[in-house]
């Protein structure tokens, strides 16, 4: 069993090379939609999404965050750089700084509690 990536397992999985059981997303992926996710096989409360963020420095001044954002959000924005990722297997969303904060105030304790219950020898 693995849980991996979409731009890791997309291909595996079309070329029939591995067999999606369920996907951790909370919808379906368009490629694959005859295979459930977790919650639809009655798995629910999984971490689902991965998404990625920029993470400054604290005392970075906010004017600077806010134009980083938005230079980021732009260059991410191109229609070439969205073709790239999407052949990748990622959903490219752009977002703001509140909404990065959100997310790891959301996901941040879920890893947290998982990790607990991982015991490492």
């Amino acid at each position: 069993m693995l849980i991996n990536n979409k731009s890791v397992l997309l291909q595996l999985a079309l070329e029939g090379r591995v067999r999606p059981l369920a996907v951790t997303s909370t919808t379906r992926w368009p490629e694959l939609p005859s295979v459930p996710t977790l919650a639809e096989s009655g798995i629910a409360g999984v971490p689902t999404d991965i998404w990625y963020a920029i993470f400054a420095p604290a005392n970075t001044p906010s004017a600077t965050i806010n134009r980083l954002n938005a230079a980021i959000n732009a260059g991410m924005s191109s229609p070439d750089l969205r073709a790239t990722v999407e052949k990748l297997g990622i959903d490219l969303k752009l977002g703001s700084t509140a909404d990065a904060a959100g997310a790891v105030a959301t996901d941040c304790p879920r890893w947290i509690e998982s990790a607990k219950l991982v015991k490492l020898e």
